[in-house]
Formats: C-alpha cells, structure tokens, sequence
C-alpha cells in the first residue's frame, strides 16, 4: 500500500538512527557471527491509571513487576493520550498521527459525550487505508510481525490488521458471557501461534491486554486483596449514579486487583521471553492508552473527559542494553511511532505528529526537555492543549471552556479560564485552528445486534 506520506531522510534523524542501528546491532562482548535477530513487542494495557501503579506513589502494592521493570528500563513519566478511548489513542500509536489526522474516532464530529444526550454508535470507526501503520513499515523492512488483541475495537476487520501477517481476535464474549478477556489468553495465543512465527526473525508484535477494563474480574486468587464489601462493581462510561463512599471504594478495590493480575500476566510474558532467548535481543515498549475515572470530576470509566486521570499516561522502553533512566519531559503517545522505528534503525516517514525520543535512548536524562512542545488530546468535540504547566479544555458542542495550571493544580479543580481571558482566547483560536482542518467524513463498519450488545456490556455504549 503507498502512503501520502514519505519517507524522504531527513540528514540529522537519519545519522541518529544509524547510531541507534549500530547500538542494537552490535553483537555481545565476546560473541562473533552473524547479527542477532531484532525482536520489538509493543504492549498495550488497556484503562490502566498511571496513578494508580505503586511506581508512582499510589498506596496500595499494585505493580511489584511493573515497579521493577520501570526501574530498570527508560520511564518517560509524563506521556499524554491523544484521547480518553482505545481506538483514537492506539491509532495514534500504530500511525503517528493525531485522532483529527488519522480519522479513527468513536465520536461523530460535533458529538460529545454529556448526561442529556447519549451517544449513539452505528458502528466503529475503520482505520483509513491511507494510513501508514507501524505494522507496515515494519514488514516493508524485512520484519515479521503478528497482533493478539483483546479489544473488540482494536481487530482486523476494523482494518487494525494493515501489514500484520498474523493477527489474532480474541472474541471476550465466546470466552466468558460476562466479556472477560484473561491476559493469560493473550499469553497463550503468543506462544502458541506467534513464537513459531517469529522465531529467527527481525519482528514486530503488538499485545493488547484487557484485565484493568470494566468489569474489573480476576482470576479468585486475586479476589479480595483490598475489599471487604461484596457485590458487583459499579461502572459507568459517563456521569456517575449516586454512589455511597464504600461502593466507591469498592468500585476502586476491584479496579486495582484487576491491576495486580495484570501485572502477573505481564511478569510471565517477560518469562515466556527469557526462556526463548528472546528477551536479550527484543525490545519491550509498555504504555496504557487510558485511564479509568473514579468521580474525580463528576464520572465513572472512561472516553468521556480529557482530563489527566483519563489522559496522563506513561511509556517505557525496555532492553538490556538500555541505561535506566526517568524522564520528566513531557511526550505524546503518537511519539510510539517514530521511537520504534528509530529503535529498529529505520527511517521515521515524514508528516508525522510523533516526535523523536532518540536523545533519551543514548543521552543523559536531560536530553531533550520538550523543547516547548505542545500536546493535544480529543474526544468528540471535546478538545485539550497542553502547553507546559497550562492546560486548556474546549467543549465546541457544550461550548464550555476550562484553563488549569497543573503545577499548582494537578487534580484539574480550579479553572481559571474566567480570571484569565486573554490566555483562554488564544488557547482556543488554537484549537480552532487545528482542529478545522479535521475531515468531515466518518467511515464506519456497521455494528452487528450482538456487538453492540456486547459493547454495551464493556460500557462502550448505552
């Protein structure tokens, strides 16, 4: 498939990308032969809260592994989604792009998501065959490549499977009828269809995990950790039911057991690595598309808001021949792309939205402070800048506007857009002006009776 956009080099990015070839390229101290294999595995954990991992801060043990392998690995703590839902934020990872340019929205344009008008799903959003995605540049360069996702939004006939040789849907509903998709199924499928795939191969795989989403169930042996209160957990993808403190709290606990099995899961597909003598040799990307929201602004779930519980995320890089670092600097999900490519020492296609992270592979923690970036996340007609401690929220279709200064108000409470008119006005004339270019035009794939009921089931509609 050709692509409107190139992949002309551009002389500074391509001497580093060969720099960053030559660094996994090398073979071991001590070994002669021919070059290892290069194996990248992208992991998606969906709904996962950055906030609500012990790495950073959070109160109960949730993540034993993940704190380690964050530790160990390179750690860009402040990563934002380009929206609050799976299909926008993972298209953005696989394309580079932002949700307005890569076309793949679960919102019609002038739809937002608000009490007094529910959101009608016809069906979900294709992802445009003009799109270049990371599978593809990937297979064009010699790699293997195989998906196994467990979003049923993220599939191959939505047109997810664009140069993945092998791809893999794991049907929730034919798994359990309350939709509950076991990592340990993902873990399975990739041993048993993918290894013998990629095995002596350069390769490319994306995982995509479901334990942290809605309905919050885990295996027994993870039931119970940090509740006593019995029942069903309460959900919602949008203004909350009044709720008492201990159904909140529940609510909460379920949320962050499914984040304890999650981290098991993961643990034993890094030991699923090391005993194919993979792990060496491959580089493991992990991030979370979302977060989930727990009244912190009025809701439950999430592709609701853009605010940080939902959009602040995370991105880790590990290799063993990566130093551990943290990085402060701010950076987009979109910059997946290119930092896998540069990674795998092939040429980031021009046009994109994602932004180099090169320095923070081979240069100190310092390297690269943002260079005054701006971040835009959106959801229907709901529209976010962030520009250094400033954010700024437009609701087109609400016609509501909020500005927040995250230094000093990080849960988003205090909005200043009334005490600072100027600083509102530009930041939406901004926004206007991005987010005019945006196309009009939605392609969808309709929606069977059954999948919309089971999209009804993960909270996805009403």
């Amino acid at each position: 498939m050709e692509s409107l956009r190139t992949s002309k080099p551009v002389f500074g990015r391509a001497l580093l990308t060969a720099a960053l070839a030559a660094l996994i390229l090398l073979p071991a101290p001590g070994c002669r032969g021919p070059r290892e294999k290069r194996g990248i595995v992208l992991i998606v954990l969906d709904s996962l809260r950055r906030d609500h991992l012990s790495h950073f801060g959070y109160g109960r043990p949730t993540s034993p592994f993940l704190d380690d392998l964050m530790s160990r690995g390179v750690l860009f703590r402040n990563a934002y989604s380009t929206a609050s839902q799976t299909v926008p934020s993972v298209s953005s990872m696989l394309t580079g792009l932002y949700p307005y340019r890569h076309g793949s929205h679960f919102f019609r344009s002038g739809q937002s998501y608000h009490p007094t008008r529910p959101v009608e799903a016809g069906g979900l959003p294709m992802m445009k065959e003009s799109n270049l995605l990371l599978a593809e540049v990937f297979k064009k360069h010699g790699f293997r490549t195989a998906a196994v996702s467990a979003n049923p939004g993220i599939r191959d006939i939505y047109g997810f499977a664009q140069g993945v040789e092998l791809f893999r849907y794991i049907d929730c509903f034919a798994e359990s009828s309350q939709g509950v998709c076991d990592g340990a199924t993902v873990n399975a499928l990739f041993k048993k269809d993918v290894l013998p795939e990629i095995r002596g191969h350069d390769f490319f795989v994306y995982l995509h995990y479901m334990d942290v989403h809605y309905p919050y169930y885990k295996p027994n042996s993870f039931r119970g950790r940090f509740r006593e209160y019995q029942g069903e957990p309460f959900y919602v993808n949008g203004p909350a039911p009044p709720l008492t403190a201990e159904e909140l709290e529940y609510s909460k606990a379920c949320y962050d057991e499914g984040i304890v099995y999650l981290d098991s899961v993961i643990k034993n597909l890094f030991d699923i690595l090391e005993r194919e003598g993979l792990l060496a040799s491959t580089l493991v990307a992990v991030v979370s598309d979302h977060g989930d929201e727990f009244l912190e602004h009025g809701g439950l779930g999430h592709g609701t808001t853009c605010y940080n519980e939902l959009i602040h995320s995370f991105l880790l890089l590990s290799h063993p021949r990566l130093a551990a670092r943290r990085v402060e600097a701010p950076v987009s999900l979109a910059d997946v792309f290119p930092a896998l490519l540069e990674w795998a020492g092939i040429e980031t296609p021009e046009g994109g939205d994602g932004a180099s992270l090169h320095g923070y592979f081979t240069g100190p923690e310092s390297a690269g402070d943002g260079g005054g970036r701006v971040f835009f996340a959106e959801l229907g007609d709901r529209k976010a800048v962030i520009d250094g401690p400033l954010k700024f929220i437009a609701d087109f279709d609400l016609k509501t506007e909020e500005l927040y200064n995250l230094e000093v108000d990080p849960g988003e409470n205090d909005n200043l857009a009334p005490l600072r008119p100027e600083e509102t006005a530009r930041y939406k004339a901004k926004l206007i002006t991005l987010f005019r270019r945006m196309a009009l035009s939605y392609s969808e794939t309709p929606l069977s009776e059954q999948e919309r009921q089971n999209l009804r089931s993960l909270g996805y509609i009403r």
